[in-house]
Order: C-alpha cells, then structure tokens, then sequence
C-alpha cells in the first residue's frame, strides 16, 4: 500500500544518510522503524522529574556525587 506522508526535509537527509551507512534502503529502515515502535513501544513516563521526586530519599543519605561516580567506577573495573 502507498501512502504520503509529510516529513521534515532535514530528518529525511539524515534517515537517507543512515539508510546509505547501513547498506539498506529508506523504506526498510523506515518499516523497521516503525515495525520496532509498534511491536515493542518503549514505556512512557509522564514526568520522569516527578518519579525520581517520589524516590525514597534515604538511600542516597551521606552519598555525594563524587562518592556515587566512585562506587559506580569500583563496579565497573
């Protein structure tokens, strides 16, 4: 089925470039844009500010951001 429909002129030149740099053709990487978003949509939050608000904020007592950064490095080594 064809359809029409109306996109920016400058996310089109980027989907083409990315279509070319991954050897496909827009209309697939289009498809299985679409594909992915229908079959498997992404949780929405309503306000992503609002739930870290609603945090329990005990767990990051005594804890600076240096501290954080520095255990999250000690996890990663």
């Amino acid at each position: 089925m064809k359809t029409t429909i109306d996109f920016p002129e400058d996310l089109v030149m980027r989907a083409k470039t990315t279509a070319i740099a991954r050897r496909t053709t827009l209309r697939s990487l289009v498809l299985r844009g679409l594909e992915r978003e229908i079959c498997d949509p992404s949780p929405e939050v309503e306000n992503p500010l609002r739930a870290l608000q609603q945090l329990d904020a005990s767990i990051w007592k005594g804890t600076t951001a240096d501290r954080y950064v520095e255990n999250l490095r000690q996890d990663w080594a």
